[in-house]
């Protein structure tokens, strides 16, 4: 039994040391640097703001005392008012505080109502420039690596998470540690009445156990905030109860498949990993503590209220000054224990947090920098594209996606890239667009490396249409004018890049025309189908081309279309195209057999190289999978359908 009960304390000890050490508070340094970047937030809202946002907060912290001492006094000399009339000098200084106190109590009132109105405004700017962070951290340098890596995605998604939410955002915890200000300011207040009222010991006795309490409860509260930061649990939890469970794009296999109780047990299940956590925090070093330290505070505040009583009783305290001593040691008491304020500022911590740590991550990650360019774009390419020896390895794998890599593509020219899932298609892409970087080797346009030039104009220069092109959930004008950004109120261009991908008559036959919202989410907002979406992705490819990008990439852009619709899609883009540089990726050979010129992709290298015809007369790996295709089709000929 004994051997039982000493392993039981040994557990429990364990337990509330990994608790502690989950939870441990800052060190005091570290709180008052946090303090200080909190404060320096307020920099942004704008000094008349902040200033009035500061002196509400301060004359909220005295006002509550001063009607405290108002009705104090109020007490005091009612007796006296009535036994003398309003005529007399104790029924005129009651008439003068009962004014105090209406302003005092009126005052409270109008201060709320503008403190909302100021709280907004200030919490609004400070997360709009958190936001405006988060942004260019995520943009840093002239690459994607920064949002293309698991660890920067996981990071940027739960700071950008947290910057969404009141009480979770840096805004919020700068206007709560306003307040919090305001909270001192009461408590310091009452102190000195009590001091003055009745005994120069009294107050900073109540002073040191409120402050003593306050700094032990907000150790608590930011054991419990710490206790929530499990990003992997909140992102499985969010995963299933958000993003399979209330999506109505997964409603369809949920029911079909009975998934509904599989992803309730899955949501539940780091829910309830939470709440362990969080119960174990709060049991082992939260709970006990606030009891512990209220009880301080709630002892020094009896030792005072008991002597001063007996002073009252003995005639050395005139009523007046006991209900002085009362009331204010009350405001002594609200004081010293940690309040909503408190609790926002230990959450909106963690947005700060989030954001802070991706900013750092970003600025650590390998990337490079954007350089002044030496040589302007203009037409380029007139020539040829050219990859020399080209490699390429993603930041932090060892493995090259390509290696060695030689590809020339003449300009004016099509060429299709074909190989296995994997070959490196897309990464070639991603260099040739200026998105990263070649570890090895260079990119060369017209003779002229690619890192020598301007890299915002020739991305310009540059038309994609990916298998992933984005849905703006943005009028279709926007939708098809961000292909030229610097165009993109030039309506005559939009309509004529609508118009030759034939969707201008889809378009104008919506609600309000070009200027409807693609995005059902919207009031009188509209979704297209998948073909009416890719027409518009064409003609925002259209409009680049049409601004004088000379480069146009598909890149699997059909992969959803069936094989008739994606043949009619490539003829009607290559036919449109003739003249620009057209690099297709395709899985179809159906489609690439039209272009001059194909390329296989095997291993991050040039594999075989040559048109259809020759290819197929090769007898090499493009002649065995288009081979395959084709039997396939041959096989289903509904498949073309």
């Amino acid at each position: 039994m004994f051997r039982a009960m000493r392993d039981r304390r040994q557990k429990v000890a364990k337990l509330a040391a990994a608790a502690a050490r989950l939870s441990a508070p800052l060190p005091r340094t570290e709180r008052l640097a946090e303090s200080r970047k909190v404060l320096a937030l307020l920099g942004v809202a704008g000094p008349r703001s902040v200033s009035a946002l500061v002196a509400l907060a301060l004359i909220s912290g005295l006002v509550p005392v001063v009607f405290l001492v108002a009705t104090s006094l109020l007490l005091g000399d009612l007796p006296d008012a009535i036994a003398g009339g309003w005529d007399s000098g104790a029924g005129e200084e009651t008439r003068t505080l009962l004014i105090v106190a209406g302003v005092c109590f009126t005052g409270q009132l109008v201060a709320r109502a503008v403190q909302v109105a100021l709280n907004d405004i200030v919490a609004r700017r400070i997360d709009g420039a958190m936001r405006d962070r988060l942004l260019a951290a995520s943009m840093l340098g002239a690459d994607i690596a920064t949002v293309e890596d698991d660890v920067s995605k996981s990071l940027l998604a739960e700071a950008g998470k947290l910057l969404q939410y009141t009480f979770t955002t840096p805004g919020w915890a700068a206007v709560a540690l306003v307040w919090i200000v305001s909270r001192y300011v009461t408590l310091v207040a009452g102190v000195v009445v009590v001091s003055v009222a009745y005994a120069w010991w009294a107050g900073p006795l109540l002073l040191a156990a409120g402050l003593y309490n306050r700094v032990r409860m907000i150790a608590g509260l930011r054991r419990s905030a710490a206790s929530d930061d499990d990003g992997q649990l909140q992102r499985e939890a969010e995963y299933f109860g958000h993003t399979l469970g209330l999506q109505a794009s997964v409603g369809k296999e949920l029911r079909i498949f009975d998934l509904a109780g599989w992803i309730r047990g899955r949501f539940e299940r780091p829910l309830l990993q939470l709440h362990t956590r969080r119960s174990e925090v709060r049991r082992t070093v939260g709970f006990p503590v606030p009891v512990r330290e209220s009880f301080v505070l709630m002892a020094a505040a009896a030792v005072v209220l008991v002597l001063a009583a007996r002073s009252a009783a003995d005639g050395d305290l005139a009523l007046s000054g006991f209900v002085f001593v009362l009331i204010s040691g009350a405001a002594v008491l609200q004081g010293g224990f940690a309040d909503t304020y408190d609790f926002v500022l230990s959450q909106g911590l963690r947005g700060l947090h989030s954001l802070e740590q991706f900013e750092r991550h970003a600025a650590e990650a390998p990337r490079r920098e954007l350089t002044r360019a030496r040589v302007a774009v203009g037409a380029r390419p007139s020539r040829e594209i050219a990859f020399e020896r080209v490699t390429f390895a993603y930041p932090g794998r060892d493995t090259p996606v390509l290696s060695e890599l030689d590809l020339s593509i003449p300009a004016g020219r099509s060429l299709a890239i074909v190989g296995a899932n994997g070959a490196g298609k897309t990464t070639l892409v991603k260099l040739l667009a200026g998105l990263y970087e070649p570890t090895g080797g260079r990119i060369a346009v017209d003779g002229v490396d690619l890192r020598e030039l301007d890299r915002a104009e020739w991305q310009r220069r540059v038309a994609p249409i990916f298998q992933d092109f984005v849905h703006y959930e943005l009028t279709a004008a926007d939708n098809i004018g961000f292909g030229a950004v610097h165009r993109l109120g030039d309506e005559r261009a939009i309509r004529r890049a609508a118009e030759r991908a034939g969707v201008l008559d889809v378009l104008e036959g919506l609600g309000s025309g070009l200027e409807t919202t693609l995005s059902s989410r919207y009031a009188g907002g509209v979704d297209l189908s998948g073909g009416q979406w890719q027409r518009v992705a064409t003609a925002r490819a259209l409009a680049a081309i049409e601004a004088d990008a000379g480069v146009l990439v598909l890149d699997e852009p059909t992969a959803n279309l069936d094989v008739r619709s994606e043949v009619a899609f490539f003829e009607r883009v290559l036919e449109l195209t003739q003249g620009c540089t057209t690099i297709v990726i395709s899985h179809r050979f159906s489609t690439v057999r039209r272009v001059d010129r194909i390329v296989v992709l095997d291993g991050g290298t040039v594999v075989e190289d040559g048109s259809h015809d020759e290819l197929l007369a090769a007898d090499g790996r493009y002649a065995e999978m288009f081979r395959l295709q084709a039997r396939r089709f041959a096989d289903d000929p509904g498949d073309g359908a």
